[in-house]
């Protein structure tokens, strides 16, 4: 029975996507090559401001993540960026390194690993004080299945610096990204 209602609400997770929902910046086929590839727009998925922080932040959250999916023939990723509100970001993340840890925790409590394939440093804006950095992770087929089909309620980020939990403010929209890369 409870096999049963797990599968239900994956179908559900998956079916409420249609092929309308998506909005892409890319979606083609090489002329010459055949090689399709596909990348969705980016949508909003965390917004963390700490505790400590929430006094000198009530506009804008302190820490906001974006999410792309992107697909070139049989090759998947799945694209973080996050914003920083602040021109010192480096001296408290870090960087990003190549195989940096993301984790991604799911709904049902089942967790999953994925190492960055890109390093970055962050894209420093002194004039308006924030912080960008970005990264992807390759995806298996069996990374794809599962990240694309349930809604991820928390994740944890491995800085060079240490590491940080975010929850999810909008988990389905891995869920749209993802199954619009399929």
């Amino acid at each position: 029975m409870k096999r049963a209602i797990l599968l239900l609400s994956l179908m559900a997770s998956t079916a409420s996507f249609s092929q309308d929902d998506c909005r892409y910046s890319k979606n083609e086929v090489d002329e010459f090559t055949g090689n399709k590839t596909v990348v969705t727009e980016w949508e909003p998925f965390i917004q963390h401001t700490d505790s400590a922080l929430k006094k000198y932040y009530k506009k804008e959250d302190y820490l906001t993540a974006d999410v792309m999916g992107a697909s070139v023939s049989e090759t998947q990723a799945f694209y973080v960026r996050y914003k920083i509100l602040s021109d010192e970001a480096y001296k408290y993340f870090g960087s990003i390194s190549t195989e940096a840890k993301l984790i991604l925790k799911f709904s049902d409590g089942e967790t999953l690993t994925l190492n960055a394939a890109k390093y970055d440093t962050g894209d420093t804006n002194y004039d308006m004080d924030y912080t960008f950095y970005a990264t992807y992770y390759l995806l298996t087929d069996d990374e794809m299945e599962i990240i694309s089909t349930k809604p991820i309620e928390k994740v944890r980020m491995y800085w060079s610096k240490g590491y940080e939990d975010y929850e999810c403010d909008n988990p389905e929209s891995v869920l749209k990204v993802m199954n619009c890369v399929k």
